[in-house]
């Protein structure tokens, strides 16, 4: 179907929970803690996520992805339609105290 590469607070996760073809993708299921406890991510996550991404969408999904820029990257050259949504540069500030206020 897709992957929309979102940036925080677009709202893909309310449209997932209104679409059952919709899956959220959270990156932040690819942290891990190392043998000192501190939070590391494996050097090649965004290939796994990316994979993951292109796999649910071959399946029929709506598949909703953040927008690291890692992620952007590996996802280039995908066969899957990519949709890109991001704020519009004019509402930087209200974006940015929106996030804050998350």
């Amino acid at each position: 179907m897709a992957i929309v590469i979102g940036y925080q607070g677009v709202g893909k996760s309310t449209m997932c929970r209104k679409y059952a073809d919709c899956v959220d993708l959270e990156s932040s299921s690819f942290w891990f803690k190392d043998e000192n406890e501190n939070p590391k991510r494996w050097d090649n996550w965004f290939n796994i996520y990316g994979n993951i991404a292109e796999h649910l969408s071959h399946q029929g999904h709506i598949v909703c992805i953040a927008s690291h820029f890692a992620v952007r990257q590996r996802l280039k050259n995908s066969s899957e339609k990519i949709i890109v949504v991001v704020p519009a540069l004019e509402l930087r500030d209200r974006w940015v105290k929106r996030l804050y206020y998350r």
